[in-house]
């Protein structure tokens, strides 16, 4: 996957991408976006192409405090249900921050990048993050410990100026020990310049605090209700839609999202909409 300057070359093929009919009130259309991106200093845009094939659009808005706010993403209608739902969401996003300091934790191995350098040793992965300053770097532990990963927060608040992501983040934030430094980063991080990506496949053993302190929510379809009923209360009574219908206290006669579609809420605006990858 490739993400590409717009220029006068693929502007034709970038406008002409479209979403389906059921979702176009959820999303601009390309031109409309790519003429707001123009009129905004702030914001930039880029063509997704997979195998040099135009395949999607996303714009970004560059905020203080080196924030990224995704303000538009779509993916063309012959093109959807290609991925692996929230792996593939997840690596997106890793490509599209090309340019900023990444670390990403990452003991299942999901993660797949080539400009990004995967350690096994935290120490090691610190030594070549500080002498090159920007870059993405991937830790995939072998041991997975309570101190590496208290040490891969410690280390990551003490610099600042990153993008921290953390893969099924549920799995690690049990104990105590490892809870408080993941609290510096949710509650301290943002004036030390550093956004938090977390991610995991049962929302309802993340602590309340990862959905209070969120500024965007993506959900794919989730199989058990105490999942679903912990996202209501944050993203609202829209999340039963994520269940499938036999399974449901509510919204039953809704149809369940379809394969890689997922619930996105801004938590800012609490505008809301559904997009597939």
């Amino acid at each position: 996957m490739e993400f590409n300057e717009i220029t006068l070359n693929n502007l034709s093929e970038i406008v002409n991408l479209t979403v389906s009919k059921s979702q176009e009130h959820f999303v601009a259309d390309n031109c409309y976006s790519i003429a707001q991106v123009g009129l905004n200093p702030d914001s930039w845009c880029r063509g997704e192409y997979c195998n040099g094939v135009p395949v999607g659009f996303f714009s970004v808005q560059n905020r203080p405090n080196n924030v990224a706010y995704i303000w538009r993403y779509m993916i063309d209608k012959n093109h959807q249900g290609k991925g692996s739902g929230k792996s593939y969401l997840a690596n997106q996003l890793l490509k599209g921050l090309n340019g900023i300091h990444v670390w990403v934790y990452d003991f299942n191995q999901q993660f797949h990048s080539s400009r990004a350098i995967v350690f096994n040793d935290l120490t090691k992965m610190l030594e070549v993050s500080d002498s090159a300053k920007r870059g993405h770097y991937i830790l995939q532990p072998h041991d997975n410990s309570e101190n590496t990963f208290r040490r891969f927060c410690e280390e990551g608040f003490k610099r600042g100026n990153l993008v921290l992501m953390m893969d099924e983040a549920h799995s690690f934030l049990t104990k105590q020990k490892q809870l408080k430094e993941f609290n510096n980063i949710i509650l301290s991080g943002r004036p030390r310049g550093i956004s938090c990506i977390t991610i995991s496949s049962r929302p309802a053993s993340l602590p309340n605090n990862v959905l209070t302190n969120a500024k965007h929510v993506f959900s794919f379809k989730l199989n058990l209700e105490s999942d679903v009923k912990f996202l209501e209360g944050f993203l609202g009574s829209d999340v039963w839609v994520l269940l499938p219908p036999d399974k449901r206290h509510k919204l039953k006669d809704e149809p369940q999202l379809p394969e890689h579609t997922f619930f996105y809420r801004d938590m800012d605006t609490d505008n809301g909409m559904i997009g597939k990858v």
